[in-house]
């Protein structure tokens, strides 16, 4: 988890607003940012969640949503260690994030 912190604590507004720009981003990056949708969702503004915290687009639109505000994004994310401890991501999102995300080579 340190490592993860560590590497956040590394990005600043400005690759986000790079990430952001991109027509098409280079491979695996969509796919990253779906996760995080995944994974945030029902705790981030900037994602549509149905009542289950799923979702409602996972998509790079609605991943360029989520650098809308990047100083705010990069909070949400450091803030994440604290939904994790808390246990709170709805399991069905996990699952999500494990099938579809972490499996793919």
């Amino acid at each position: 988890m340190k490592q993860a912190e560590e590497a956040l604590n590394s990005i600043e507004k400005k690759d986000f607003q790079i990430a952001k720009s991109f027509a098409n981003p280079p491979g695996g990056v969509p796919e990253v940012f779906s996760a995080t949708i995944w994974l945030l969702s029902g705790f981030y503004k900037e994602i549509d969640s149905d009542k289950s915290k799923k979702p409602k687009a996972f998509d790079w639109k609605a991943s360029q949503k989520l650098m809308k505000d990047p100083q705010a994004f990069i909070t949400a994310l450091l803030s994440f260690k604290e939904i994790v401890n808390n246990n709170e991501i709805p399991p069905g999102n996990v699952a999500v994030v494990k099938k579809d995300y972490l499996s793919n080579p």
